[in-house]
C-alpha cells in the first residue's frame, strides 16, 4: 500500500537513532498502529535508524589488568624454551605461576607483539650486521661447494630427477654432482665448476681453474690468487694436500665454522650462499632437457659470465668491471701455481686381480676391503705430471695412494678365481641357442570364446558346456569344473542300507559289503562308490528276475 509523506515523517522521526531492541519495539508499536508490517517498517526507517553495532566506552582498553608479573612469568617459557602461548600459560598456570583461567592466549600474543619478543621475531636475527669487504680484488676469496641432489650423472648425460635421492626412494640411489664456487669479496666475481665428487683432487683441480689465466682472458679476465681464503671446515677443506698447496702458494686460510654451528651463521657467509640461490635459477633449466658433461659445463660458463656482467645490487657495478680496478694482482707465475695445484686426472676399471695400469706402468690395490669391492669398477687415478712412481686411486669418498708395483704380480686366485658359470648362466647359455621365432604370439592366437552365460528366463543349454568333461578312471564322465567328492565309510554304510533287509542277516551281509569296497581305506572316492552300487543293483535284480 501507498504511504502518504506525512506518515513517513512520523514513522523517520520515532525511529530516528535507535538501534537493536529500542528501535525493535518502536517498529511493534508503529506496525500495530498504521497497519503496515514490520519488514516495511524496517525499509521506510532505514536511513533514519543507526547502522552498525553500538561502539563500547571502554574500546580498545583492557577488562580486566593483569600485573606485568603475570606477563613476564610466561614470557620466560617462550624465550628461553620456546613455547607456544598456549603451552606457556598452560606450564605457569600448572606450576602456581599465574591464578588459572586469568590469562588468554590472545591477550598474551598481543602483549608479546607490543614487546616485539613474538616467537616468530625471536628467531631472527635482529642485531644490526657490521658489513665487511675487503679493500681491493684478490684480498679474500669465499669458497664453498654445494650438493645438486636434483642432478644424476648417468652413462655421461646429467639428468633432472628431484626424487631420486630421497630417503625413502626405491632401488639404488644414483651419484649426486657437486657445485664448486668462488666469490672475489671486492669485486663479487664469481667461477664455478662440476665435479661429480667431493675429494681434495677436486678442490686443488677447482683452486688451479679459478686463479689460473683463462683461455679467453677478454672475456672472463678474472683470475688471481688471493691473500686470504675464506671457507668453513669441511673434511676436503681440511685435507693435508690442499693445506700443504694453500700454504706453498701463500694463501691464509681464514678460521670459520660451518654456517649450520651457530645461530644465524648463514650471514657470515653470506656472499657465497648468496651466489647458490642464482645457480638454483640454472639449475632449473634441466628439467627441460638432459644435458650432456660438457654441455653442462658450457651452460655453466656462460650463466657465470652473465653473473659477472649483471650490475651488482649491492656495488651497483658489473662484478668484471669492479675487479678490472685491480692494480697489483696477487699472483704468482703460471709454473709455480702449476707445480702446487695442478693434477692428471684420468679413469681406469679396476681388473680382478686388483690391478690398474697407466701407460704400462702397473699398480696393485690391498687385498682387503673395501678395495676388493673395486673389481670392475671405474676409479679416479690423479698422479703430478710426468711421475709414474706412485698415484693416487679415488672411489666415492676413499681414497689411497698406491706406489708402482714391479715386481712380479702375484694373481690371488683364492680372492678373484673364475668361478665356474652358474646355473642360471647355464640356462641362459643354453637357452641362447633355441630359435622361438616361429613361436605364435598374442597377435597370431585365436582369441578364446565367451564364458557360456545363460539369458534370464532361458533354458540352460547343456550342449554349451558337453565338451568341458573328463573320464575317471572308473570310465565314468564327469564335468571338468567338478572335482572328485570323496566318501568315508559312514557315508558309504547309510548310502547303500537300502539295498539290504532290515534284519540281522542283512546288516551282517551290509557290514561285508562295505568292508569289502572300503579294503582298509578311510575314504573311497564317490564314483567308486556309484559302481559298486550299480553292480549290487544288477546283482539284486538278476537275483529277483
Amino acid at each position: 500500500m501507498r504511504v502518504g509523506e506525512e506518515t513517513r515523517r512520523e514513522i523517520a522521526a520515532a525511529l530516528w537513532g535507535k538501534r537493536g531492541l529500542e528501535a525493535r519495539t518502536i517498529v511493534r508499536d508503529l506496525a500495530a498502529h498504521t497497519g503496515l508490517s514490520e519488514p516495511y517498517i524496517y525499509q521506510l526507517s532505514a536511513e533514519a535508524r543507526a547502522t552498525g553495532r553500538a561502539r563500547r566506552q571502554d574500546a580498545g582498553q583492557p577488562r580486566l589488568r593483569l600485573e606485568e608479573a603475570h606477563y613476564l612469568a610466561v614470557q620466560g617459557l617462550t624465550v628461553n624454551y620456546d613455547l607456544a602461548a598456549w603451552h606457556g600459560i598452560r606450564m605457569a598456570e600448572q606450576n602456581g605461576l599465574i591464578p588459572p583461567g586469568l590469562l588468554t592466549e590472545a591477550r598474551y600474543n598481543t602483549w608479546l607483539r607490543a614487546q616485539h619478543t613474538t616467537r616468530t621475531r625471536l628467531k631472527r636475527d635482529t642485531a644490526p650486521a657490521r658489513r665487511f669487504e675487503a679493500e681491493a680484488p684478490n684480498v679474500l676469496h669465499h669458497f664453498d661447494t654445494t650438493k645438486l641432489e636434483q642432478l644424476h650423472l648417468r652413462e655421461g648425460i646429467l639428468t633432472w630427477d628431484h626424487a631420486a635421492n630421497r630417503k625413502n626412494s626405491r632401488g639404488e640411489k644414483p651419484a649426486a654432482i657437486w657445485l664448486y664456487s668462488l666469490v672475489d669479496d671486492h669485486s663479487r666475481s664469481k667461477f664455478a665448476y662440476l665435479y661429480p665428487s667431493l675429494n681434495q683432487y677436486n678442490h686443488l683441480d677447482f683452486f688451479y681453474r679459478a686463479w689460473t689465466r683463462k683461455e679467453n682472458p677478454t672475456e672472463f679476465p678474472f683470475f688471481g690468487i688471493p691473500q686470504h681464503l675464506y671457507m668453513d671446515r669441511g673434511g676436503a677443506n681440511q685435507a693435508q694436500k690442499v693445506s700443504q698447496a694453500l700454504t706453498k702458494l701463500g694463501v691464509h686460510d681464514v678460521e670459520t665454522t660451518p654456517s649450520t654451528w651457530e645461530p644465524h651463521g648463514a650471514r657470515k657467509h653470506g656472499k657465497i650462499e648468496r651466489v647458490f640461490q642464482d645457480y638454483n635459477e640454472w639449475l632449473k633449466t634441466f628439467q627441460i632437457r638432459p644435458h650432456t658433461w660438457e654441455e653442462a659445463q658450457a651452460s655453466l660458463y656462460q650463466f657465470v659470465l652473465h653473473l659477472n656482467r649483471r650490475v651488482h645490487s649491492g656495488t651497483r657495478q658489473p662484478p668484471f668491471q669492479r675487479w678490472l680496478t685491480i692494480r697489483l694482482p696477487q699472483h704468482m707465475p703460471n709454473a709455480d701455481l702449476y707445480a702446487a695445484l695442478y693434477y692428471e686426472h684420468e679413469q681406469r676399471t679396476v681388473s680382478k686381480f686388483l690391478t690398474v695400469s697407466i701407460d704400462r706402468h702397473e699398480y696393485l690395490l690391498p687385498a682387503k676391503r673395501p678395495f676388493v669391492d673395486w673389481v670392475d669398477r671405474r676409479v679416479d687415478i690423479y698422479r703430478k705430471p710426468g711421475e709414474y712412481d706412485r698415484v693416487i686411486l679415488v672411489l666415492g669418498s676413499v681414497e689411497i695412494e698406491v706406489p708402482e708395483h714391479t715386481e712380479n704380480l702375484v694373481r690371488p686366485a683364492f680372492e678373484y678365481r673364475n668361478f665356474p658359470h652358474t646355473a642360471g648362466q647355464q640356462a641362459r647359455a643354453k637357452s641362447a641357442e633355441e630359435d622361438h621365432a616361429t613361436m605364435a604370439l598374442w597377435a597370431d592366437s585365436t582369441p578364446s570364446k565367451a564364458a557360456y552365460l545363460p539369458r534370464k528366463g532361458a533354458a540352460f543349454d547343456d550342449t554349451k558346456i558337453a565338451e568341458k568333461t573328463v573320464t575317471t578312471k572308473e570310465g565314468r564322465e564327469r564335468p571338468r569344473f567338478a572335482p572328485a567328492r570323496w566318501v568315508n565309510q559312514f557315508y558309504v554304510n547309510n548310502d547303500v542300507r537300502a539295498f539290504f533287509a532290515d534284519t540281522e542277516e542283512g546288516k551282517r551281509q551290509r557290514l561285508l559289503f562295505v568292508e569289502g569296497i572300503m579294503n582298509g581305506r578311510t575314504q573311497i572316492n564317490e564314483d567308486e562308490l556309484t559302481l559298486a552300487k550299480e553292480r549290487l543293483r544288477n546283482e539284486k535284480t538278476g537275483t529277483e528276475g
